[in-house]
């Protein structure tokens, strides 16, 4: 795994969008002070792989997500399997809707959700989270975990990285075949055993049979269906017949109800004429009556009736008297208002209370920042005495704790020292154990190869000739060794169990120790801070007593309240003073402002009534509409106007009266022709009409059924196609219809009569073609054999099940032989295949060939390891089996937790930079190495020749990241990333040019790189 770029937004100190690219990087550096986030690079790699902290490894990621910010979001794009790969994690502070994916565009694979992408990440990188921060990166103050992991740890990072996991793999798919082909080639041998012998001859005797009883049955089916054919002609002639019949018998020519019509057509005419003359006088008289109408609408002018003009002039009169009334009303009070409105009383305070409220307020103010000095000075007098007696007392508990962690951490230690020399036995004797097992398992596997093999055979290991003088060999007491492999392993398992916890009680124990120092340290620190404070403050940090060390606070406290409370009654005093005062000229003010509205009240309601007596006239039509500046005489003339219109309108009303008389008289003399028309016309013509449509549908009715019929003879025998029938007569007639109606049944007669003469030849021509089908019909059956169609359908019936029960026969032999078929393919690739299997899962049980290939390698990554420790403490320490450190001058053997900072890291760093090597000469999945500080441990020479070291690792696809608030490393890497941090924004990151990076290094004050 090699990173490419990395992309990372409100990620603790990172609250704006980051982006680190990775992609033409070897040996870079991430320099800067401390607390600007330059581990935050690390965690965010932890999180964007695998979802969790480097620090706990918790999935409760919220804690991580800026200050001020309410999303976590990071984006990493890296190199695996020899493709480009991008995870994007995001996470929210209400813990809604988080984002997990993986997506590869080169292989078109997409993940969703973080269990999914995390399984994902570990198949690429071959590691887990726990191995990923012990192999990949050294974190800030746990780079040595690596060299302190457990053996079974270990192991599998080794297994993981070296590819080793795959045999185990290999063995576990070759068992689940197995497994699989076993049930597989039973199964199929116990179903090819209830099938014969031989099921293809079978199938072609069958095929055979089933082609006899297929003939037959095709022959009967023939003659049933040209003896159901004459069959259905004869019923289809004999139903014909009847249908003829029926319809011939009523149908005749309507002449005699058509001469009636055109009696009834001759009276229509007169009485229409007489129609006519009526309606012109009607119309007369209308359009009279209209004229009449338009008139009086003119005259009236937007009135809707006289009753209304009347009103209106009385309306118009009581108006004038009301409008004069009031106008004299008005005139008075506005004369009142004006002699109010000019007595007005003033609303100014004496200068002379003024000046007292201002006095009084300026001793308050004065008193009150006297009051609040004192209140501040007692507070930090307080909060410091508070600070001096907790720094006590932490101290005191610091040191008690202290004590504690040590006695602890030294029982830890000679806990881990008992458990490591009884894993050391159980481990010898495991090996013992492993190698008794291989032995009779070897041999057990030769006696299993030699079963029926004899000398000139073939081998079936090598397939060499076996030589003459062969024996087979004996087998091995495997059971016995299995049993004592076993026991081994369970005593091995329980001391490995014992001495990791032995280890991680003493980590635990040392991590406390070290955070008890440091906590006292802290303590000590805090009470020098607390005790300068207090003698800056002016108090003795020394004393015991609190109320002598705030005695003087206190008593100045007090004084400067007696002075802010003496300053208060005076104020007081002043304000009541003036709240009577301006309590009298408020109540002047109010009477002088009541005495004005009252006013104003009264000439609002002259003008409202003023203006609803006008209102009254705005309905009045538009051309009758009032001018209010005409005044009262305006009003008089309106009125007379609307009398003599109204004098105008009483004559026209008399014309109206008359037209409607004469309109009247029309109406009745209409009513009487109506009456007339409808008995002695329309409903003996409507009676006709009826005699009319109903021969005119039997007419229909046997032309549809003659069509019907030629439809079902022959082309030749058809006659000419029929005209078409008239159209439908109404079901009812009216005076104006009656001559059209005449001419309809002029028409339907013509129709009707060539219609009845095809309908009787048609009727003829049925009766021979019947007699015909009877006497083919006889022949047809004497032919087949039988008297009548039924007979004969049942034989055809009995010949199609009997070829149907022979074709179930061929589909049941045909699947025996497919069945037949499928099983021998099975058998013959299954048994062999399911032998290889056998033999490879055998080979490769209990992991022993797998433990071998993990000490091959772990013998050349501890020679890899212990060249680079070498040229990093200058041939003075390298490694050993168990990965212990051993001292090159005196051959001492010491475990890594009995190092000192310095050699731990140089030790880790040896230990992290072979694993990249050793996984890059095979198929590891190691291309990059990340170190957390760690430097600061280092002396000067130290540094440098872990620099070098680090520097001849990168490159060639490999990348080497060294993270650290030292000069040095800065001075030796070329390409340098700068992490600053603001107040506001957050921190940055940038890569630095030359320029700048030689800027950087100039200014040790601005960089805070000093160290």
């Amino acid at each position: 795994m090699r990173p490419l770029r990395l992309e990372l937004r409100g990620l603790r100190s990172y609250r704006q969008r980051t982006v680190v690219d990775f992609t033409d990087l070897d040996l870079f550096a991430i320099i800067g002070d401390t607390g600007a986030g330059k581990s935050t690079i690390i965690e965010a790699l932890s999180l964007a792989l695998y979802g969790r902290k480097t620090w706990t490894g918790g999935a409760n990621l919220e804690e991580l997500i800026a200050d001020g910010e309410n999303t976590m979001a990071i984006e990493l794009s890296f190199l695996a399997d020899g493709h480009r790969w991008t995870v994007t994690r995001s996470r929210h502070r209400n813990a809604s809707a988080p984002i997990n994916k993986l997506e590869c565009p080169d292989l078109g694979e997409k993940l969703d959700g973080n269990k999914a992408v995390n399984e994902r990440v570990e198949q690429l990188i071959g590691l887990d989270h726990s191995q990923f921060v012990r192999a990949v990166v050294l974190p800030q103050g746990r780079f040595d975990e690596l060299l302190q992991s457990t053996r079974t740890d270990r192991n599998k990072i080794l297994r993981s990285i070296f590819g080793l996991d795959d045999l185990r793999r290999v063995r576990e798919e070759a068992v689940r075949r197995r497994d699989a082909w076993s049930t597989t080639v039973t199964e199929a041998s116990a179903q090819r055993a209830m099938l014969p012998p031989d099921p293809v001859a079978a199938l072609a005797t069958a095929t055979a049979s089933a082609d006899a009883a297929e003939r037959r049955s095709l022959t009967l089916a023939s003659a049933v269906v040209e003896c159901a054919e004459v069959e259905r002609r004869l019923a289809a002639s004999a139903r014909a017949v009847e249908r003829l019949e029926r319809v011939l018998a009523p149908l005749e020519p309507p002449r005699a109800a058509v001469d009636q019509l055109r009696e009834l057509a001759a009276r229509a005419d007169q009485l229409i004429a007489a129609r006519t003359r009526i309606e012109s006088e009607r119309n007369d008289a209308e359009q009279a009556r209209d004229l009449a109408l338009q008139a009086q609408t003119t005259a009236l002018a937007g009135f809707d009736t006289p009753s209304e003009a009347t009103i209106a002039v009385e309306r118009l009169r009581a108006t004038a008297a009301t409008v004069t009334e009031l106008d004299d009303e008005r005139s008075v009070l506005e004369r009142r208002h004006r002699e109010v409105a000019e007595l007005e009383p003033s609303d100014h305070e004496p200068a002379e209370l003024t000046a007292a409220a201002d006095a009084a307020t300026q001793r308050i103010g004065v008193a009150e920042r006297a009051l609040a000095d004192a209140r501040a000075d007692a507070d930090a007098a307080a909060r410091c005495w508070s600070r001096v007696l907790a720094a006590r007392s932490a101290v005191d508990a610091r040191r008690t704790e202290l004590a504690e962690a040590q006695a602890t951490a030294d029982d830890a230690r000679t806990a881990v020292a008992i458990a490591t020399v009884g894993l050391e036995r159980a481990e010898a004797d495991l090996v013992a154990a492993r190698n008794a097992h291989a032995a009779a398992v070897r041999a057990n596997a030769a006696v299993a190869a030699a079963v029926g093999v004899a000398p000139g055979d073939s081998c079936p290991v090598c397939s060499q000739a076996i030589p003459a003088g062969w024996h087979a060999p004996h087998a091995g007491d495997l059971d016995s060794a299995v049993q004592a492999l076993a026991v081994a392993e369970s005593d091995a398992t329980a001391r490995q169990r014992a001495a990791s916890a032995a280890d991680t009680s003493l980590t635990h124990c040392n991590t406390r120790l070290s955070s008890s120092r440091q906590a006292l340290d802290d303590a000590l620190v805090e009470l020098g801070a607390a005790r300068a404070e207090a003698t800056s403050l002016r108090l003795d940090p020394d004393l015991d007593d609190t109320d002598r060390a705030l005695e003087s606070s206190l008593a100045a406290l007090g004084a400067a309240t007696d002075e802010r409370a003496a300053a208060g009654v005076a104020a007081e005093a002043v304000e009541r003073q003036r709240a009577a005062a301006a309590a009298e000229r408020h109540a002047a003010i109010a009477e002088h402002r009541r005495t004005l509205d009252s006013l104003r009240e009264r000439l609002d309601q002259n003008g409202s009534r003023r203006a609803a007596a006008w209102s009254q006239l705005a309905r009045l039509p538009d051309a009758w509409s009032v001018d209010p500046d005409a005044g009262v005489d305006g009003l008089d003339t309106l009125a007379g106007s609307i009398g003599d219109m109204l004098t105008e309108v009483a004559r026209l009303t008399g014309q109206v009266a008359a037209a409607d008389t004469t309109l009247a008289d029309c109406r009745d003399r209409y009513a009487e022709l109506r009456t007339e028309a409808v008995e002695h016309v329309n409903a003996p013509a409507t009676d006709l009409v009826k005699l009319l449509e109903a021969q005119r549908r039997r007419g229909v009715e046997l032309a549809g059924l003659l069509t019907e019929l030629a439809a079902d003879t022959d082309p030749g025998d058809r006659s000419p196609s029929a005209p078409a029938p008239p159209d439908s007569l109404p079901d009812a007639v009216r005076l104006d219809d009656v001559s059209d109606v005449v001419s309809v049944g002029d028409a339907l007669v013509d129709w009707l009569t060539p219609v009845i003469a095809d309908g009787s030849a048609t009727l003829d021509q049925l009766s021979t073609r019947s007699s015909a089908d009877a006497s083919l019909l006889a022949r047809l059956l004497s032919a087949a054999g039988a008297d009548q169609l039924g007979s004969l359908q049942g034989e055809a019936g009995a010949a199609r099940a009997e070829a149907a029960r022979w074709a179930d026969e061929l589909g049941r032999l045909q699947s025996q032989v497919n069945a037949a078929e499928r099983l021998d393919a099975v058998l013959v690739i299954g048994r062999p295949y399911l032998a290889n299997l056998e033999a490879l899962a055998l080979t490769l049980r209990d992991q022993h060939f797998v433990d071998h290939l993990v000490g091959a390698r772990e013998v050349e990554l501890l020679a890899e390891a212990t060249r680079r420790l070498k040229a990093i403490t200058d041939g003075r320490y390298g490694f050993v089996p168990d990965f212990g450190v051993v001292r090159i001058a005196t051959g001492e053997v010491r475990s890594p937790d009995t190092l000192s900072g310095g050699e731990r890291f140089q030790a880790a760093l040896a230990l992290a930079l072979a694993l990249v090597e050793i996984a890059s000469r095979g198929a590891g999945k190691l291309d990059a190495v990340f170190v957390d500080e760690g430097f600061g441990s280092l002396d000067a020479a130290a540094l440098d020749v872990a620099l070098d070291t680090l520097g001849s690792v990168a490159g060639g696809g490999k990348l080497v990241a060294l993270i650290s608030h030292l000069r040095p490393v800065a001075e030796y890497v070329d390409t340098v990333f700068s992490v600053t941090k603001d107040d506001l924004f957050g921190s940055t990151i940038e890569l630095l040019d030359a320029e700048a990076r030689e800027r950087l290094l100039a200014d040790d004050i601005r960089s805070g790189l000093t160290n």
